[in-house]
């Protein structure tokens, strides 16, 4: 995703600086001819600095900054607070809204029953889990609270192998357990400008891996059809008006359930009056408040000057509500 980013800024007239690991450079120096090294400032990782110092020298001449890193561990979150206390202009949410969507138990509560979304408990709340009147028909997902890129996530078949799985766990406390919700396992992505306008690029399928170690994020298909995504940008609105302080690239995992067998267990009931507000089919898993590797398939149905919307300068052409044809896009994560 790297090389994708700075290719289209590269592409768009921009000059970029970077810092980069050395391993990093040279896997692009032998794999990759089409990115121009020669247009771009890259620093090598200086290990005697901090993570984030790396970064302020990186972005010392910077008009605009964008941090790709993960919420785990608060690395995204210190991160963008460090590059602001130096008046960089960081193109990212607010603090609240990073750590409100950083913690996946801190955003089941922040929604309540506002949006739908499966039954989430903390690890150590055993308890609870264990005296629920009806367990849930499709067992559970155990994961961590500040996860991305489906990192740690297990599935479990009951409350037995629940149990057993959370007493290994050395800090139980940074981990959730939900309900696992059946049906199809989506993303949509949007960008947020300056003033809290919302563009939808669109969403895609997620692909995705089971084996014995957990759940992997593989990659993506879409865009997903228009019947697919109907009434897909008021729900974006609703979740962002619950949250304040969205601001460029957001992506909105979640469940469509109109594919599942079996119902999902939701927290908010329909509600007739809003229904423009409201879909029962779409259930919330978590939101990521930074740039996913989503990027890789809407540059490929936005061109290169996608990566001025990243950047806060907006983007242009209508706002995507679905596929406009047949054509379907994949991308595998895993590529630099």
């Amino acid at each position: 995703m790297w090389n994708a980013v700075v290719l289209d800024l590269v592409t768009c007239g921009y000059d970029v600086s970077s810092v980069i690991d050395p391993m990093v450079r040279q896997r692009i120096n032998k794999n990759d001819q089409s990115l121009p090294l020669d247009k771009v400032n890259l620093i090598d990782f200086d290990a005697a600095l901090s993570l984030e110092d790396n970064w302020s020298n990186a972005a010392l001449d910077a008009d605009r900054v964008v941090v790709i890193a993960p919420e785990i561990d608060g690395v995204l979150v210190n991160m963008i607070t460090y590059l602001r206390s130096k008046k960089y202009v960081v193109v990212a949410p607010s603090l609240y809204f990073l750590r409100v969507a950083s913690d996946k138990r801190l955003t089941y509560q922040t929604l309540g029953e506002h949006i739908q979304q499966p039954k989430t408990w903390l690890a150590t709340e055993t308890d609870e889990i264990n005296n629920m009147v009806e367990p849930p028909e499709l067992g559970f997902v155990l994961k961590p609270r500040d996860g991305c890129g489906g990192g740690g996530c297990k599935r479990i078949e009951n409350g037995e192998q629940l149990n057993e799985t959370i007493f290994s766990l050395d800090n139980p406390e940074h981990w959730i357990v939900q309900q696992w919700c059946d049906g199809k396992h989506c993303s949509v992505a949007m960008l947020v400008d300056e003033y809290g306008t919302c563009r939808v690029l669109g969403a895609t399928e997620q692909l995705l891996g089971f084996d014995e170690t957990g759940i992997q994020y593989l990659g993506a298909r879409g865009p997903l059809a228009k019947h697919d995504v109907e009434g897909i940008e008021n729900w974006c609105q609703q979740v962002l008006a619950l949250i304040p302080g969205a601001l460029g690239w957001i992506g909105i995992d979640y469940v469509d359930t109109k594919y599942s067998s079996i119902p999902c267990h939701e927290t908010a009931p329909v509600d007739v009056g809003r229904s423009e507000m409201y879909c029962s089919n779409r259930t919330l898993i978590e939101i990521n408040p930074r740039l996913t590797t989503s990027y890789l398939l809407y540059r490929q149905v936005y061109g290169p000057k996608l990566v001025e919307g990243l950047i806060g300068l907006g983007v242009d052409g209508e706002t995507m509500r679905g596929a406009e044809s047949d054509k379907i896009f994949e991308y595998l994560v895993n590529t630099v």
